[in-house]
């Protein structure tokens, strides 16, 4: 196979490719390879069956050619056979599907045997003149499959210094529990000591039902209502005092049934701990967004038509401008590992179908039309946006009313029309609820109360799920650090470009230059491991006491990351 670097502008030319053209017609076969030569690919043998084009690469063939062209439907091999033996042969040759049809059902079977990309007949100049991205593609997978079997190598080696890690992990933890301790926690550990000490049972039945009052999110509605209680108010003028302050529990939705961890209907790399976003085009993860919803099988239970599932999804995905950071590849990342924690950490077991909806709907859209820079940079400006909502929550109330704009008011695009009012009502709920938890201004007083509720967690509390769900996005939200290194590294790159550009923007107009954002000032190892450590580590280390598979995925790998950053730190 000819040699070539991960660049056009280094190496990767038409000229320097060999592509085999499988293609059982002699017409179209003789129009694709014209094609091919006109965007300058001089080396394109063709071959009329997958049959013959399977003896080439036996012979050889698999060594000599950079690409294969193949149709999908064709006599003795057809072309999904041809795939699967292929890669039977090499993972390294980019293999390419043609076809007149645009059967999904065809075009996931292509791409989940390990096609690189679909055609659609007819074939154009426009759509094979970029067909040496392919090969880029398929070299960067190689090399990032090599990397990976190195890291777990290294893993191996690493076990014997978890223990260690372990105990500065637990020491760091309680110190910064100390640090934001709230007045109703420390009263609660002081009632826990007590608990631990000897006592009558009668002594101890109070002392739980004080701490069960205490973690209650819903700790001042009883006061409210024994004053009402004593007032003498008619039931219409009590309700609406009620709903002015938020505290009519008559909305709350019961659960019927609890969902079940369904098998993947998708690609088992999609439910993968090392699943790597960048190995992936756009429009091969647009596929995998839409099989999140079906795993659940969502979509039928809540009678949302496909078609509009898929007008919503790529109106949102139009939505996404092109920053380093906060595009539509973050988004997808972020949605996965809700998606991940939903099915692997079993996370869906604590919720209902329709609160898994709203959340990964939230994921989705949690940074709609992002401008770039945070809410600071919003305020500091005197933005529209920061104007519009009064310099709270800026982006994340921006982001939130984007979703439902798109819901409401773009054709095609009403997921929520077929559930009734309370439904919406209480999907609407869990996406701005969630959205709204993303606000890194608000962590602090939301870990708060996820801490306070630990020990009486329960999925029969309408308000326990819902924090529970703002916690599983808000995780999601920061959980670049515990992808395999490799992968964290390059999202912490782009996070400080996004950064940088924030800065650039503040010296043009004479502000202070945020923290991090000076493209003069190195200090990516010492920005992740104060993240990791003041942000990352405890919101996960919280989550695990409920999800406690987490301790021996995310946390291992969080825990690698660290010491990782820090060694480069010290460089």
């Amino acid at each position: 196979m000819a040699s070539f670097s991960p660049h056009p502008a280094k190496g990767v030319y038409p000229e320097n490719l060999a592509v085999l053209v499988a293609e059982d017609d002699l017409t179209t076969s003789k129009l694709i390879i014209k094609i091919l030569k006109d965007c300058g690919y001089i080396d394109v043998v063709g071959v009329a069956s997958g049959k013959e084009a399977l003896e080439l690469l036996k012979s050889g063939g698999s060594e000599r050619f950079n690409v294969l062209l193949s149709d999908v439907h064709m006599p003795d091999v057809d072309g999904l056979s041809l795939l699967q033996e292929t890669r039977k042969i090499t993972r390294h040759l980019p293999v390419v599907m043609m076809s007149s049809t645009q059967d999904l059902d065809v075009v996931y079977k292509c791409l989940e045997a390990g096609a690189d990309d679909y055609l659609i007949k007819p074939v154009t100049k426009s759509t094979l003149q970029n067909l040496w991205q392919n090969v880029v593609r398929r070299h960067r997978e190689t090399e990032y499959t090599s990397l990976l079997k190195e890291k777990e190598q290294k893993l191996v080696m690493m076990n014997s210094e978890m223990g260690l890690l372990g105990d500065q992990i637990s020491r760091l933890n309680a110190q910064i529990e100390e640090a934001v301790q709230t007045p109703i926690q420390a009263i609660m550990k002081t009632i826990g000591d007590l608990q631990e000490q000897p006592h009558s049972e009668n002594v101890r039945t109070l002392l739980t039902g004080i701490v069960k009052s205490l973690s209650s999110s819903d700790i001042y509605r009883p006061a409210i209502v024994k004053f009402l209680d004593k007032r003498e108010l008619d039931n219409e003028s009590r309700q609406w005092i009620l709903s002015e302050l938020n505290l009519t529990g008559s909305n709350v939705p019961t659960v019927d049934c609890w969902p079940d961890v369904l098998e993947s209907k998708a690609t088992d790399a999609l439910r993968s701990w090392s699943f790597n976003v960048f190995s992936y085009s756009e429009t091969e993860l647009f596929p995998l967004m839409m099989a999140m919803f079906q795993d659940f099988d969502l979509l039928n239970i809540l009678s949302i038509q496909e078609s509009t599932m898929r007008n919503f999804l790529s109106q949102v995905k139009l939505h996404y401008p092109n920053n380093p950071y906060h595009n539509f590849r973050h988004i997808f990342d972020v949605t996965r590992f809700c998606y991940m924690l939903l099915t692997q950490l079993k996370a869906a077991g604590l919720l209902s179908h329709l609160e898994i909806f709203g959340l990964l709907i939230a994921a989705i859209c949690h940074d709609l039309d992002h401008p770039g820079t945070n809410n600071a940079h919003q305020i500091a400006t005197r933005s529209a946006l920061a104007l519009k909502y009064n310099d709270i929550s800026v982006l994340e109330n921006f982001h939130a009313a984007q979703a439902f704009d798109i819901i409401y008011n773009y054709e095609g695009c009403n997921i929520l029309a077929s559930l009734t009012t309370k439904q919406q009502t209480e999907v609407r709920k869990v996406v701005v609820d969630c959205i709204l938890a993303t606000d890194m201004a608000k962590h602090m007083e939301i870990v708060s109360k996820f801490e306070s509720i630990i020990p009486v967690f329960t999925r029969e509390n309408h308000d326990h799920r819902i924090l529970f769900l703002e916690i599983l996005l808000k995780c999601a939200d920061i959980s670049n650090p515990t992808n395999p290194f490799d992968v964290a590294k390059y999202w912490a790159e782009l996070i400080e470009e996004e950064f940088f550009r924030q800065g650039d923007r503040e010296k043009h107009l004479g502000l202070p230059v945020s923290p991090f954002m000076d493209r003069d000032v190195a200090g990516l190892p010492t920005m992740q491991v104060n993240f990791i450590d003041f942000m990352v580590l405890p919101l996960f280390t919280d989550l695990s006491k409920v999800l406690p598979e987490l301790t021996n995925t995310v946390l291992r790998m969080l825990a690698e990351n660290r010491a990782t950053w820090c060694s480069l730190r010290k460089q």
